[in-house]
């Protein structure tokens, strides 16, 4: 096929129309002010199949004889899709294709072109198919929740009905990055490329409310203040972003410079935990497996003797981390490592507890958990009954028990030590005045000490390490005020 406008049929844009000459018909690519361009046009046998992007549908093509007058005609039904077949005209004619208006969504069949890995893995999410469960339940055509159910609901060029606009159905590329048919159309121009938000209030905009109270719980929960808590704790150094900042994991995964703690707006928001795009074998699209994804942050990590031990909670759920009086490791495994482990819940196991509500309103809503604090009295219209995540093996009263005594054991025991370590305290131990053997046994207390303590579940996680690792310290204290 040659142009006699531009030596080959193929993408246009502006106002211009383009004609080509096939099989003795003339045929042009037309659009007018509605940014429809017909990428190709091919003969089938009788037939002439047309291709065109741009434009919001349905799209109707249209013939007429002449250019100069006369009035285009329908040819065919308007249809969704962006390619039909219409019959060859027995002369020469013209033809556009018109669409609704300038096209804000592209849907996702277009972004997979480039992205077709991402695409791969987005089609085995949930929200691929978000409009499908609400057809499941027979709310299909909600006016109340397909906004959150498909792409740009209530917008121009968005999502109007399975019927005109099936290609804008479910939560796609661009209900997160916004409406991105001219990227589509011209993926190299930097200033039209989407923009990356990785902020729990884009996941809020539909992940919230009575029925999905995932954004509502983490505005409550210490995740949502892990960078102004570091900020404004005075201490703040880079090394702790990876662990209070999810733009700066986000930086260093894309080899952008990663921002300081001065710089950084971004605290652990739901991307830091969940993958949008998929592709990870969790539950949820969670990066990694509950106790490792929790596991990142809350351990203590490397952390030797002479140091105090920084989020351990990941050590002391598995029973290991601290410190015989000799210096060698100390494991004590519970039933709740075990549960945690033959579960796979983890951490989630008591911290992540879900409760459906059979009529969920703003005053007795869904929880998803979130909040991540299964006792805090001050947050119960977003939080499951307390002690729901015990009653596998307990009663909730008898969990409460349990834990009452516990924690009063422990902070019993961690009052009682921390004279020791306080250099303010009249009981201080001065490890200056130790001999090497008593300064390396003072350290292995202190580190037993802090552990339990850095752990903060007051020996809920692992009742049996933090008893455990306090018999240690408590032997080693004694012996040196004794000495």
């Amino acid at each position: 096929m040659r142009s006699t406008a531009q030596g080959g049929m193929g993408r246009r844009r502006g106002a211009a129309l383009a004609a080509g000459l096939v099989g003795g018909l003339v045929i042009v690519a037309g659009h007018a002010a509605r940014e429809l361009s017909i990428v190709s046009i091919t003969r089938e046998g009788t037939e002439l199949r047309i291709t065109w992007d741009g434009g919001v549908p349905p799209y109707q093509i249209e013939t007429r004889a002449a250019l100069a007058d006369g009035t285009w005609q329908p040819v065919g039904d308007p249809t969704s899709e962006i390619t039909a077949a219409v019959p060859a005209a027995a002369m020469n004619a013209f033809y556009r294709v018109t669409g609704q208006g300038a096209q804000a969504f592209a849907g996702a069949d277009s972004c997979e072109t480039c992205h077709s890995g991402t695409h791969t893995t987005w089609q085995e999410t949930r929200h691929a198919h978000a409009l499908a469960t609400l057809q499941a339940i027979g709310q299909g055509a909600n006016r109340r929740c397909i906004g959150c159910h498909t792409v740009g609901f209530g917008q121009p060029g968005g999502y109007v009905d399975q019927a005109t606009t099936p290609h804008l159905a479910g939560v796609q590329c661009e209900n997160c990055h916004g409406g991105a048919a001219e990227h589509a159309a011209s993926p190299s121009a930097t200033a039209l490329r989407p923009e990356v938000d990785l902020s729990g209030e884009l996941c809020g905009s539909c992940h919230t409310g009575a029925h999905h109270a995932t954004y509502d719980e983490w505005e409550l929960s210490r995740h949502s203040q892990a960078l102004a808590t570091l900020v404004e704790g005075g201490h703040a150094q880079s090394r702790c972003l990876p662990c209070h900042s999810q733009d700066y994991r986000y930086a260093v995964a894309e080899g952008e410079p990663p921002p300081t703690p001065m710089t950084a707006r971004l605290s652990i928001e739901c991307a830091t935990c969940h993958a949008a795009h998929g592709g990870a074998p969790h539950e949820a699209q969670l990066r990694k497996s509950v106790g490792e994804v929790c596991g990142e942050c809350h351990t203590q990590g490397e952390a030797p003797l002479g140091r105090e031990p920084h989020h351990p909670q990941f050590e002391m759920l598995k029973g290991e981390g601290a410190y015989q009086a000799d210096g060698s490791e100390l494991t004590r495994i519970h039933v709740h490592s075990l549960l945690a482990a033959q579960e796979g819940q983890a951490c989630a196991q008591c911290h992540v507890v879900r409760h459906d509500v059979e009529a969920p309103n703003e005053g007795n809503p869904n929880v998803t958990g979130h909040t991540f604090n299964p006792f805090d009295g001050s947050i119960t219209a977003h939080q499951a009954a307390p002690y729901t995540g015990c009653l596998m093996c307990h009663t909730a009263d008898q969990a409460h028990a349990l834990r009452t005594a516990q924690q009063e054991r422990i902070e019993e025991r961690l009052a009682a030590l921390a004279p020791h370590f306080d250099p303010a305290s009249p009981s201080y131990i001065d490890p200056d005045l130790l001999s090497q053997l008593n300064k390396d046994r003072l350290s292995v207390a202190s580190f037993n000490y802090h552990f339990v303590d850095a752990d903060g579940s007051r020996g809920v996680h692992n009742p049996a390490l933090a008893g455990q690792s306090l018999n240690v310290a408590e032997t080693i204290i004694t012996e040196l005020v004794d000495r």
